[in-house]
């Protein structure tokens, strides 16, 4: 069993998509049946429908309201077992209850005599819009999750296809996307494992000063020695990104430099906003035909903690 447990889990981390699709289509397809029950006891209900229907979802609403509290607080002290105790106690209750209404207010299997099930209580209702409301919730997260893979996976192959890592680079490798929106630029990640947030920051300095802050707050969780075997990249789309030249970034704040092998172009700037406006006064880069890679180690993001055996006092890099 688990042997069967661990393919089925490495199945679905290398196809998310199609685990999400399933759990779109399951979800909602209990949405619509739901409503559909819900809508047709209106007329089959003597009283109490309004009651029902809004007991259900005020219920349903409250206990998501609890779990999404405990697990705020039980990420905010991670040390605490008691939380955690918490989180898993909600998550099953809320499994349990809503199994118990669906097969509590569903339809027998077989009709007996030919007559066909009726809901006829607003108790029925109450239970029907309990789960209706937390399938929509959950349906709602779902579609979430995965227009949010889609997005990175669309943007990861473009960094993928496209941002080059020299053979000798170390196999842990985090690489941060930074992009353009609406409130400034945003930060989506891959990699391995844990991930960051994704993160939004008015300016492109913040966007990369925060990003490369998470990947150290990232590494310092993990165990002694994994920052020391890591590299962190940014993958930086000022538009987004088509074809043509990319610029390794070097040096830092005060002294930037980008350039482009092939043509042995460079690019120079204060910032990381001068380089992305150097780029864009330059007559012959259309936007969209160029992008910029930066790979530092993750121990020269800010000081970590020395790698064991290092003496003390040894320098761990510098930013």
């Amino acid at each position: 069993m688990p042997l069967r447990t661990g393919r089925l889990d490495r199945w679905s981390r290398r196809h998310p998509l199609i685990v999400l699709a399933v759990g779109v289509a399951v979800l909602g397809w209990m949405v619509f049946w739901e409503i559909e029950r819900i809508a047709a006891a209106r007329h089959t209900v003597a009283y109490g429908w309004t009651t029902g229907l809004a007991a259900g979802v005020t219920a349903s609403l409250a206990l998501a309201a609890l779990l999404i509290a405990v697990l705020r607080m039980n990420k905010r002290t991670p040390g605490k077992g008691l939380g955690a105790v918490a989180v898993a106690v909600l998550t099953l209750v809320v499994t349990v209850s809503v199994v118990f209404v669906l097969l509590a207010t569903g339809p027998p299997t077989v009709n007996v005599k030919g007559v066909p099930y009726i809901v006829t209580t607003g108790i029925a209702v109450a239970g029907m819009a309990y789960a209706a409301t937390f399938a929509a919730m959950c349906l709602s997260l779902t579609a979430w999750a995965a227009i949010r893979v889609v997005r990175i996976r669309l943007a990861g192959g473009q960094a993928g296809g496209h941002v080059k890592v020299s053979e000798g680079a170390h196999r842990d490798l985090l690489t941060g996307l930074i992009g353009p929106c609406r409130s400034g630029w945003d930060v989506s990640w891959i990699g391995d494992g844990r991930l960051p947030r994704r993160l939004v920051a008015a300016t492109l300095t913040e966007a990369a000063d925060e990003a490369a802050a998470a990947a150290v707050a990232l590494y310092l969780r993990r165990p002694a020695g994994a920052a020391a075997a890591a590299n962190f990249q940014i993958a930086l789309f000022p538009y987004r990104y088509t074809k043509g030249p990319i610029f390794e970034i070097t040096g830092g704040p005060g002294m930037f430099t980008a350039a482009e092998n092939e043509s042995g172009r460079v690019l120079r700037g204060a910032t990381l906003e001068d380089l992305v406006a150097a780029a864009g006064s330059a007559g012959d880069l259309r936007p969209g035909e160029y992008m910029f890679h930066w790979i530092r180690p993750v121990t020269a993001l800010s000081p970590l903690p020395p790698p064991a055996g290092s003496q003390p006092g040894a320098a761990s890099g510098s930013a």
